[in-house]
């Protein structure tokens, strides 16, 4: 995962930072979701290192979601099923459990 950002007054370009997906978690106390990366990664300006995590709320992802047909429309359909046919059991799984049917670990 790639997280980039350009400067608000002084654009000095795109600048980024990679990060590798280690886990994704329910928080219960925070009632969302935790996507933690494994190891640690530079500062955008500076040498420091920091360990990020992403917080995304159950309606988070329900908008990630909605916006993820429209948005996937621009690219090939071939494309678009070469990328997401690895997952297209885990997207049955969520139709599935959104549907109310409980689904087995």
């Amino acid at each position: 995962m790639h997280i980039l950002r350009r400067g608000a007054r002084a654009d000095h370009g795109t600048r980024s930072i990679s990060l590798k997906i280690a886990d994704l978690k329910w928080n219960g106390s925070a009632g969302a979701f935790d996507i933690n990366f494994s190891g640690a990664a530079s500062d955008f300006s500076t040498d420091a290192r920091h360990h990020y995590w992403l917080r995304f709320s159950p309606d988070e992802i329900v908008t990630l979601l909605q916006s993820l047909p429209a948005a996937g429309a621009s690219m090939e359909g071939k494309d678009f099923a070469d990328v997401f046919q690895k997952a297209a059991s885990s997207l049955f799984r969520l139709q599935a459990m959104a549907s109310g049917l409980r689904v087995a670990g």
